[in-house]
């Protein structure tokens, strides 16, 4: 059988969506990486509905997936209501364990059920008041909820509990973005980056960032870092060749976090 990383080689020199997912469907549990490069939005209908079922038969095969590995949201979300329905289920049918409930709620910010997912999360918090975990995803879930205060509040108390998670920096500076802090935010997603430097999302933030300070070149800096660690994402790679039209003609454009 191929490891992974043999995969991958192929996968990026192959141009044939149907041999891509070919592989998937091989052993998608055992090559998850994959599903970061499968996008739907350029596939017709017969290559969207395999690459659902590629993912959907992962996600059947594991308690607790990988939401990060998904490059299209949509597959994302096709996993997380896959589980939410799982753990649901397993909750009638086998009583109620910790673990259950707090899959349950990853997987309801996964699906993108804010609110309900907020209320979880704040149950747990009151549980677990000693635990960065509960202020680690409250925090996520109020920042998608459009509450970047609480968000940070909420990111602040993780770190002082567990300050080396470079996801919670990367949160952290999401939030700052959206208050219109760009220092901190450059702050927040550097230290991201220095616990994680291969962050492609940390890179197209940091840029971002830079870009708000009006600090072009370090926009560039970025957003090509993010591309080579993730060449298919498309919002990097407009977002990129805004910049460069700007920094070569001086025309305005307009960038956003990933």
């Amino acid at each position: 059988m191929y490891q992974t990383s043999e995969f991958l080689k192929i996968f990026q020199a192959s141009s044939d969506t149907h041999t891509l997912l070919d592989l998937v469907e091989f052993s998608p549990s055992a090559n998850v990486p994959l599903f970061n490069m499968v996008r739907l939005h350029h596939l017709d209908s017969e290559l969207k509905a395999r690459s659902r079922n590629a993912v959907m038969g992962y996600c059947s095969q594991v308690q607790v997936p990988s939401y990060d590995i998904f490059g299209d949201p949509e597959l994302k979300v096709c996993c997380a209501e896959l589980q939410i329905d799982r753990i649901r289920q397993r909750i009638l049918t086998k009583g109620s364990r910790t673990v259950d409930h707090y899959n349950l709620r990853l997987s309801l910010i996964a699906a993108g059920l804010k609110d309900e997912a907020a209320r979880y999360f704040s149950r747990l918090l009151e549980m677990a008041p000693h635990k960065p975990a509960p202020y680690k995803y409250l925090g996520m879930v109020k920042l998608r909820q459009n509450k970047p205060a609480q968000a940070i509040t909420n990111l602040v108390k993780a770190l002082q509990l567990h300050s080396q998670d470079p996801v919670i920096f990367n949160e952290l500076g999401l939030a700052y973005l959206k208050q219109g802090k760009d220092k901190e935010a450059i702050r927040s997603f550097s230290q991201a980056l220095s616990k994680s430097p291969r962050n492609a999302e940390s890179h197209h933030n940091l840029a971002v960032a830079y870009y708000q300070l009006k600090n072009l070149e370090k926009a560039r800096e970025h957003f090509l870092a993010a591309l080579q660690i993730d060449p298919a994402n498309a919002h990097t790679r407009y977002n990129l060749d805004k910049i460069e039209k700007q920094i070569g003609v001086g025309k305005s454009a307009s960038v956003g976090p990933d």
